[in-house]
């Protein structure tokens, strides 16, 4: 059974979906920073 939420659009659906594929891009991209960066830390520490 589907019932709507007063408020609740397929507007506002559509746009939750974008932002939580935007969230979910923002995380990725966080993650593959951090281990960007570790691994430069840790070539750097074994060069010196």
């Amino acid at each position: 059974m589907h019932y709507v939420v007063p408020g609740d659009t397929v507007k506002s659906n559509a746009y939750s979906s974008v932002l939580r594929a935007d969230k979910h891009r923002a995380r990725r991209a966080a993650k593959r920073d951090i281990k960007k960066t570790l691994f430069l830390t840790l070539q750097k520490s074994f060069m010196n």
